[in-house]
């Protein structure tokens, strides 16, 4: 609710309750001179007149923490204009003493389901969609502030010092032992092979010309022609038994394997080896040229997709928030754990910073003006203070009727009727 819908409010319970003591003083003298000549008028005079004056006492005393009533300087009035300092130190202390405790901190924060409420949240696709969505806003942005030179330099000394800090040996063991336990060494063995069919039936007539530029100049182009047959058939004869299953060249090609894997393993030389080739690899200009393309394309990408109506980048992040709070459901235990953690981070961190908190307080509250501050407390409690006058009102009439009663029967006491 704004200042202006409160300040509303409070004109319109103070309009009730002013209007009420009109209605009473104008009550109590339309009746006070017929009230000698009836009874049951004494007893509205009566009503009206301590009602009158309950609601003139009551609105003293409101009027009195807030101003100087009539304009008057009265001793002990305008209360809280006088006071804002003294009332601003007891504010901030109520607060930082009953508020701001660890153990009352603790105890508010240990009855929220932080994890619940979470999972509840991300459960629901339109929520895990625009969380994917704002988190996803920031990377764009994020790749604009360094260029291309920055991100291949990134990239590049990521992997050096990632490699550099990685036995490379044992991985390349271990993922050509998996290689060989699936037998696909022997169809890289088998593609060799055709790659080499290929070649040699590509490059024909390259090795005629060789065979023709070997032979001496005297000899017949029908016997180089020949001799390059010869030559290709030989090969191809070669490729062939190469090929056989069992053959002896595929059984050296598998012991070559088995000696690569252990000594990739085994020898430091190896493990040197590879890091000498990393290092090269790491240092050649194309794949220097492959990370800046790489780097624009990823920028490009995510960008296109991200400015699409339907972004797929957007779908895979809500879907794996949606998993996320799917298994967190599912995990009671890490449930508790989180909620815990929550509780404990929130309740010390708000306890350590109650100083601070309370002292924003206070010099907020001190350097408002007298009249600020009062304009503040009426408009948050003006309202209920005008509902104090009105009660003052009734009941005050009430207790005039009282009075009234009790004053009659001690009169017709006195007088024995």
């Amino acid at each position: 609710m704004n200042d202006s819908e409160q300040l509303a409010q409070v004109a319109r319970a103070r309009r009730v309750a002013s209007g009420l003591l009109l209605v009473m003083s104008a009550l109590f003298f339309l009746t006070d001179h017929i009230a000698g000549h009836s009874q049951l008028a004494s007893f509205v005079t009566a009503f009206a007149e301590a009602a009158m004056v309950g609601a003139l006492a009551d609105w003293f005393a409101v009027s009195a923490l807030f101003r100087h009533p009539l304009g008057l300087p009265i001793p002990h009035t305008a209360i809280i204009p006088r006071n804002k300092d003294r009332l601003a130190d007891s504010i901030a202390d109520f607060l930082e003493h009953n508020f701001m405790t660890r153990e009352v901190l603790s105890d508010e924060l240990g009855q929220i389901d932080f994890a619940g409420l979470a999972v509840s949240w991300l459960s629901d696709t339109r929520h895990s969609r625009w969380l994917a969505l704002r988190l996803l806003r920031v990377v764009p942005p994020s790749l604009q502030i360094v260029d291309d030179v920055q991100i291949r330099v990134w990239l590049k000394k990521s992997l050096q010092t990632g490699s550099a800090r990685v036995k490379l040996g044992p991985i390349a063991a271990e993922v050509l032992s998996v290689l060989v336990a699936d037998q696909k060494h022997q169809a890289l063995f088998d593609r060799m092979i055709l790659w080499a069919h290929d070649k040699l039936e590509q490059y024909q007539p390259l090795i005629r010309e060789r065979v023709y530029r070997k032979t001496p100049r005297w000899m017949p182009r029908m016997i180089d022609e020949h001799l390059a047959l010869r030559l290709i058939e030989e090969f191809a004869d070669l490729l062939n038994e190469m090929a056989v299953p069992d053959s002896s060249w595929r059984t050296q090609f598998n012991a070559e394997i088995d000696k690569l894997i252990d000594d990739l393993r085994s020898v430091p030389e190896m493990e040197q080896k590879l890091h000498v080739i990393i290092g090269q690899t790491l240092q050649h200009p194309l794949l220097l040229q492959y990370l800046d393309r790489l780097g624009r394309e990823i920028r490009q990408r995510m960008a296109q997709d991200l400015a699409a109506p339907s972004s797929g980048l957007q779908m895979l992040m809500a879907d794996m928030l949606i998993a996320l709070a799917q298994a967190l459901g599912r995990d009671v235990a890490l449930q508790r754990r989180i909620n815990h953690g929550l509780q404990e981070l929130g309740a010390n961190a708000i306890a350590r910073q109650r100083k601070d908190i309370v002292g924003l307080i206070r010099r907020v509250v001190r350097k408002w003006d007298a009249y600020t501050v009062s304009r503040k407390m009426e408009l948050y409690v003006g309202r209920d203070l005008q509902y104090i006058r009105i009660n003052g009102t009734l009941v005050g009439g009430l207790v005039g009727i009282l009075l009234h009663g009790l004053q009659l029967l001690i009169v017709k006491s006195s007088y024995g009727l």
